[in-house]
Order: structure tokens, then sequence, then C-alpha cells
């Protein structure tokens, strides 16, 4: 009986170890989650490090809609967020993408490490644009949140 407690505990043991090997092996990319908001001129500066020769190295940056409160409205449409997302090789090549709807994908060069910042656009350009027949913008009810997903071959730092 003491050998099957001890084979049990040992087996436990085992088992415990080999979980939390899992879960940092998991997240081994991510220093943190990096995500943001679609609030008017908000900013999020990270850093990606790129490790594979070859194999993907995409960088996907995707959203979720919010909630707009506009005025003179009882309308509360749901937008997504509007972003300009800038990324800076280590060599100071610099290249920009829009994030208008549900994601945008920045394909990355092997062995390099970007500086990433995604800046969301002006209050004024949300007033004109987002429900400007029903009002314009006032502010997000439920502001729409962004968050970012690698590959394997690809680290993330904020």
């Amino acid at each position: 009986m003491k050998q099957i407690k001890r084979a049990f505990a040992m087996l436990m043991c085992v088992a415990t170890v080999l979980s939390l090997c899992m879960t940092f092996a998991v997240a081994g990319n991510v220093c943190q989650e990096i995500k943001g908001t679609g609030k008017p001129d908000e900013s999020v500066t990270f850093t990606v490090t790129t490790n594979g020769k070859w194999g993907k190295n995409d960088l996907k940056i995707t959203q979720t809609k919010g909630k707009a409160n506009l005025y003179w409205s009882d309308r509360q449409p749901e937008e997504y967020g509007r972003y300009t997302v800038t990324y800076k090789n280590s060599n100071g090549k610099e290249k920009s993408k829009k994030l208008t709807g549900s994601e945008v994908k920045l394909d990355l060069k092997p062995n390099q490490t970007y500086t990433v910042t995604v800046t969301a656009y002006s209050y004024d350009y949300y007033h004109v644009h987002i429900g400007a027949t029903g009002g314009g913008f006032m502010n997000w009810k439920v502001a729409p949140e962004w968050k970012v997903s690698a590959q394997k071959n690809v680290e993330l730092c904020q």
C-alpha cells in the first residue's frame, strides 16, 4: 500500500512539473498580452523580434467592434476603431498600414527587431466619419479593443 501511495505521489509531482513546463512553453513568445483600445489618439508601442530564417514571420492585429455615442442621437452604432500601424526595423526602414476593419497583417523579415506603434485616429476624424448622418461621434460607450498575435518565429515585448 505504501508503494502505491509513493508511486501516486511521484506521478502527481511529474504531472505538476509537466503542466508548468507546458504553460511556460505556450507563453514563451509573449512578454505580456499586447492590446489597446480605439480611444482617440491612444498610442501603444511594442517590440517584435523575428527569429526564423525562413517560414512565417507574420504579426496579426485583430480588433472587436465598439459602440459609439453620437451627438443628438440615441443610436449607438457598432464600429471598428481606426488606427495607423507603423513598424520600423533595426535598419531604420519604416512602413505603415491602416487597421480599419477586423484585422491587419504585418509581414516581417526574418532575424530583425521591429518597433511597432499602433495609434488610434484623432477625435476629429471619428467625429466626421462615424455617425456623421446621425449627429457625429461624441465618444465610445464601449471602445473597440485590439490585440496582437504572432507566429512561433516571432517574439513580442511591450
